[in-house]
């Protein structure tokens, strides 16, 4: 099936949506942000465990869109992949 046939919801409840899950999970305090020193900067690359269809990519945008504006930070996403696109294990 293709990804065409599951339309998104709107860019309002992805926000809300991601809204409600930074509250819980950031309400108080998150331990593993607390790793990377916070005046230095942070680099991360998501690799896939398994083969399967990627998606979520406007919640992601969504979480650092909302992180950024909260925090003033910049964060740049190089996106390797679409939404409904294949990934293989190992993909970046």
């Amino acid at each position: 099936m293709n990804a065409s046939h599951f339309p998104l919801p709107d860019s309002a409840c992805i926000r809300d949506n991601v809204q409600l899950a930074l509250k819980e999970d950031i309400g108080s305090g998150d331990i593993t942000a607390a790793l990377i020193p916070a005046d230095l900067p942070a680099k991360a690359r998501v690799i896939t465990r398994e083969p399967g269809i990627f998606c979520g990519r406007p919640w992601v945008d969504e979480i650092f869109a909302q992180l950024s504006a909260e925090f003033g930070e910049s964060v740049h996403l190089y996106w390797h992949v679409q939404d409904g696109s294949p990934i293989q294990a190992n993909d970046l």
